[in-house]
């Protein structure tokens, strides 16, 4: 039976569980197929199949996940789907069918979406257990701490969330992440690994800029938490946001606290979601 951490983002699924890791884009295309198409079921795909649905003309292509948040159901049950048919090619467990726990991350200011996730989750995956948290919870789980102010850069929301022994103090969702950056390049630019590099001199303007925002939002956030908390002394950077080449190095010369990076910052919430859910499936 398998247990699952799971972090839904804006821009990618990242999915941990017992016999691997892997991500893909959150994206879910489809369109009607072709007059001389035989076959005449929709023709759809998901993740990086998504893209190859998009070059049809009249095509749709649906980003579920919003800055966090699950808008489009039938997306997001389709990413679910594709999430679990990857676990499948994966898996070498003879049990492959039977999902014990899965622990899925929601963004802080979207838990009034806890119920409607739950719901698709259930419906689509049938888990024994299903439980959402705050996504950045994972992060901290990851690195074995229990006291600490995370800020998970990632493409549509930066999560800046204060943890004191695994309890959460104060939270916010800033509406600002990568795609601050790249929007003026094209939607999917961010798929592109090469984008940085490519238009290096039109985005390190825009790097310093999303450093100030964010900075600025972490600052203002942290003078409110109270001086003996553990989780006023210390900042933790993850997210894909963190991999981008100088944005890293512009947060850190404004932070004055100490900071931690997790080693594997893109896939560190579900790395510890993962753990979570492994303590509720008692394994």
């Amino acid at each position: 039976m398998a247990i699952i951490g799971l972090d839904m983002g804006t821009s990618f699924v990242k999915c941990v569980f017992d016999d691997g890791r892997f991500t893909f884009p959150a994206i879910y295309a489809y369109t009607n197929r072709q007059k001389w198409d035989d076959d005449k079921t929709l023709l759809m795909g998901v993740g990086d199949e998504a893209l190859k649905v998009a070059a049809y003309p009249n095509s749709v292509i649906i980003r579920p996940i919003i800055e966090g948040r699950p808008v489009h159901k039938k997306g997001v049950e389709e990413l679910v789907k594709e999430t679990k048919r990857r676990m499948d090619v994966m898996s070498e467990s003879k049990e492959k069918g039977r999902i014990n726990t899965i622990v899925v991350g929601l963004p802080y200011d979207a838990d009034n979406y806890r119920e409607t996730l739950s719901d698709i989750i259930n419906n689509t995956l049938n888990p024994e257990n299903c439980v959402i948290v705050p996504q950045v919870i994972g992060t901290l789980e990851s690195i074995g701490r229990k006291s600490a102010t995370v800020m998970n850069i990632g493409q549509g929301t930066t999560e800046i969330v204060a943890f004191e022994n695994m309890k959460t103090i104060s939270g916010q969702s800033v509406m600002h992440g990568c795609d601050f950056l790249t929007r003026d390049l094209g939607e999917f630019a961010f798929l592109d690994s090469t984008v940085y590099n490519q238009y290096k001199d039109e985005l390190t303007p825009r790097i310093e800029m999303l450093a100030d925002m964010l900075v600025n939002r972490l600052e203002n956030f942290m003078s409110a938490l109270k001086p003996m908390y553990e989780c006023s002394q210390t900042v933790v950077l993850s997210g894909g946001g963190i991999l981008i080449p100088e944005l890293k190095a512009a947060i850190l010369k404004r932070i004055n606290v100490k900071v931690e990076v997790p080693n594997d910052p893109v896939m560190s919430n579900a790395n510890g979601l993962y753990k979570i859910a492994t303590r509720h499936g008692i394994v």
